[in-house]
């Protein structure tokens, strides 16, 4: 659970829910592969449906297994969040994700802005995201993806990824 900021900029902070152990009906079969919950604020707390819901597309993917605010890194006025997915696969080399979502008047358009993979198999990149602030000071908010089984040299010991954003995004 965190909380993302106000994506649709009505005053009110917004709380994003990951459920990575979700299961959803793919080809007829419950498949576990993660949701994300966006519930808006309001002047009377937190509303009691989710505005937005996101699941993965990967079997045991676990989309939402991180979550993080990342500000208004696009400087639109509305706060964007990341939603991690460490185990996510284009065929079967688990080379994780991290998906970027922009907020905007309605909540959270609709589908991601920027996916960006892990560039090594079982690397679990996206298994922890962050707002890095604004690391190299050009005015923007950078993020922090963390990829613990990262490997190098024959062994594994992991790495941090910092992404420094763009006017579009990261």
């Amino acid at each position: 659970v965190t909380g993302v900021g106000d994506v649709n900029n009505d005053t009110y902070d917004d709380v994003l829910i990951g459920a990575p152990y979700t299961k959803v009906s793919i080809d007829g079969q419950d498949q576990p592969v993660g949701c994300a919950y966006l519930y808006l604020g309001s002047s009377t707390g937190l509303k009691a449906s989710p505005a937005w819901t996101q699941c993965g597309t990967t079997i045991g993917g676990k989309f939402a297994a991180s979550l993080a605010a990342a500000g208004d890194i696009n400087q639109d006025g509305y706060d964007a969040f990341l939603v991690g997915e460490p185990f996510f696969s284009l065929s079967n080399e688990k080379q994780g994700a991290v998906y970027l979502f922009f907020g905007s008047v309605g909540g959270v358009r609709t589908d991601y802005y920027e996916r960006t993979l892990g560039n090594k198999s079982d690397t679990e990149f996206g298994t922890s995201v962050s707002s890095a602030g604004n690391i190299n000071l050009d005015e923007r908010l950078d993020v922090i993806v963390g990829a613990p089984n990262y490997k190098a040299d024959g062994i594994r010991p992991g790495r941090v990824m910092t992404y420094f954003a763009g006017v579009q995004g990261i």
